[in-house]
């Protein structure tokens, strides 16, 4: 093989490199991101006011069982939010033109790979700062872990997973307003079928993705399973997302 042969995948992943570079420098000083914290801080608020004022001088089987009846409320919520945020994201800069100028200089499917995997970022982001959060409001008031380590983290994965979710929708919708109900439209039939058809509702997006953070108190579908139902979602609504862009003019 000659030097000319071995530079030429080099040059090739030049392009691929130089988009996920640009849209890192263009996600360090976005403010969206920012913008969404606070919204983990009135998840803590919700949970500091549902706690018992007494619950530290409680048996520790009795903070397990209030904890454990928690997790799935409060982390649907932060996965709900984080779908709003990566939706929010690719629709704003579709509005803006950002999208349309971005193709000018790469292809698309540089610029919309590069940006899922920054919607993934900031979502994971929002994630970890929401799991802190609410880790130590339960762990102030009641004096034991909301959450371990492992569930800490899969639960932050499990957020970057619901923000690609809000992406995929949000590439489909496009409209910045629309999304904010659409998106939440997309991850609420399970709250409504879970009293009715029960298996169903384990294997609907939310659900799965609670599986997959480990917060689920269904306990029908395991981590395991959770995570691979989370990526069969996330891989049909990304074929779906394919075959509208590729009939969409992008101008």
């Amino acid at each position: 093989m000659t030097v000319i042969d071995r530079r030429v995948p080099a040059i090739r992943r030049a392009p691929a490199a130089r988009a996920f570079a640009a849209e890192w420098r263009r996600l360090r000083g976005d403010f969206l991101p920012w913008a969404f914290l606070p919204l983990a801080l009135l998840s803590a608020l919700s949970l500091a006011a549902s706690l018992p004022t007494d619950l530290r001088s409680a048996p520790p089987a009795v903070i397990d069982i209030v904890g454990a009846g928690l997790r799935e409320s409060l982390f649907g919520g932060l996965l709900m939010i984080a779908a709003v945020l990566g939706a929010l994201g690719i629709t704003l800069a579709d509005r803006a033109g950002v999208l349309a100028r971005e193709q000018v200089f790469t292809s698309p499917i540089l610029s919309f790979a590069s940006r899922a995997a920054s919607s993934a970022i900031a979502s994971a982001f929002f994630g970890a700062f929401g799991v802190a959060v609410v880790q130590t409001v339960f762990l102030t008031l009641s004096g034991a872990p909301l959450l371990t380590l492992t569930t800490a983290m899969t639960a932050t994965a499990a957020t970057a997973g619901a923000g690609l979710w809000g992406y995929l929708v949000g590439i489909l919708i496009r409209s910045p307003i629309l999304v904010l109900f659409v998106v939440p439209a997309t991850l609420m039939p399970a709250l409504v079928l879970v009293d009715l058809l029960p298996d169903v509702a384990a294997v609907l997006p939310l659900p799965a993705l609670l599986a997959a953070a480990g917060v689920s108190g269904a306990k029908r579908v395991g981590t395991g399973e959770g995570i691979a139902v989370s990526l069969v979602w996330l891989v049909a609504l990304a074929v779906v997302a394919v075959i509208v862009l590729r009939r969409r003019d992008r101008l």
